[in-house]
């Protein structure tokens, strides 16, 4: 974090320098300032950085920039690249227009080499956090072919979703935000089979959160023969395969059943419920889904009671007289509620420790005005919390 902010300064430091003393729009610049100036290479000469003679100033703040985005993004994937990666080309243009876009593009060059191209068409206007992903993806790319020995079919192969999906897991926050999109939309019985959502070329355009999950669930789970199902679609990738809905459930369940599959795509987004990526974080969805575990699901409830409705509220377990039953379920559930809250933040484990005192009262035993006084505070402060998440707002641990 430390270098990434460094970096960050002395690029803003040194533009907002040459802006004092920028150069006209390239329109007005002499043939002589649009000649190229001499690349800067990094120390590995994998970074190239090139400009015109008129903005040979920005290539080393650039070249920085890029190179310490480099090495984050090796401590935060850890991947090693079996063969050497394709050269990183920072293109700095000449334009003076505010263009905040950022190009990425994969290059054969005329004498066979590839260069992993970014270009800056105005680098004082250049939007930073683009083009830090524009790094991250075009480092992706580069390891995707070498770990296919080279072979650069399998960019062909693979799925867009999969190298956006994968930069976009690799950012923390935006990886804690998709899984609340995703799970609202799985909650809401929004999202589409997991057959149709694993085989589309880039099902994940109008929600990139799709491609970060799908990423997650290949990565992470174990497939047939106890091998990643990324590692083997990667390998199918690469041996010329096409992406076939059969190669995909083959991967991850080692059989052809496409229900079996939706199946465990589902399995898998329940275990995600309880997943902590930024550790003292609770945002909306996850306070959403805090709210889940408030209900009390007895095994006999659903069966002697209602059928339609196999749940009680607490505020029903208030007003039910004593019952053994219902006090195991009670304390079952604090202790579910308990689960619920690791990880989380101050104020949502206050929030389970209110509740969770209210139903050991009621497994205890306890009636009367002390145990509404317990469920009542709960459910004061649970509001409380959900105003302070409204809006999209996360709350913080220090």
């Amino acid at each position: 974090m430390m270098h990434r902010i460094v970096c960050f300064l002395f690029l803003l430091s040194a533009l907002a320098g040459l802006a004092q003393t920028s150069a006209p729009p390239v329109m007005l610049l002499s043939p002589r300032a649009l000649m190229p100036a001499a690349p800067i290479f990094s120390s590995d000469r994998l970074i190239c950085t090139r400009s015109s003679l008129a903005m040979a100033g920005y290539r080393t703040p650039v070249l920085l920039f890029t190179d310490n985005t480099r090495s984050e993004f090796f401590r935060a994937t850890r991947l090693v690249f079996p063969t050497p990666p394709a050269q990183l080309e920072i293109l700095i243009g000449n334009k003076r227009d505010g263009d905040k876009q950022v190009f990425s593009s994969r290059i054969r060059l005329s004498d066979k080499d590839v260069v992993e191209r970014i270009e800056l068409p105005d680098p004082e206007a250049a939007d930073l956090t683009l083009l830090r992903r524009a790094i991250w993806l075009a480092l992706y790319r580069s390891w995707l072919v070498s770990s296919s020995e080279g072979n650069e079919t399998t960019l062909t192969k693979i799925p867009l979703w999969m190298a956006e999906g994968s930069i976009r897991k690799m950012d923390k926050v935006t990886w804690a935000a998709d899984i609340d999109r995703i799970l609202w939309l799985w909650s809401h019985a929004a999202l589409s089979p997991a057959r149709e959502l694993l085989l589309a070329k880039n099902g994940a355009a109008s929600e990139p959160a799709i491609g970060t999950v799908l990423v997650a669930y290949l990565s992470e789970r174990k497939g047939s023969e106890g091998k990643k199902p990324f590692d083997i679609l990667l390998k199918n990738a690469s041996a010329g395969n096409d992406w076939s809905i059969e190669r995909i459930a083959g991967a991850i369940t080692g059989t052809t059943d496409l229900q079996l599959l939706d199946e465990d795509l589902d399995l898998w987004l329940l275990s995600l419920c309880k997943k902590v990526v930024l550790p003292g974080m609770t945002s909306e969805g996850v306070l959403q889904r805090f709210r889940s575990s408030l209900l009390i699901y007895p095994s006999d409830y659903g069966k002697l009671f209602d059928s339609k409705k196999p749940y009680i509220t607490f505020q029903e377990l208030l007003e039910t007289k004593d019952d053994l039953v219902l006090r195991k379920a009670a304390l079952v559930q604090a202790r579910r509620i308990g689960m619920a809250a690791i990880g989380r933040d101050t104020t949502l484990t206050g929030l389970a420790e209110r509740y969770m005192a209210f139903l050991e009262a009621y497994a205890s035993g306890k009636q009367g005005p002390d145990l509404a006084r317990l469920l009542a505070e709960a459910e004061a402060q649970r509001k409380g919390v959900e105003q302070a998440v409204q809006t999209g707002k996360t709350l913080q641990s220090e």
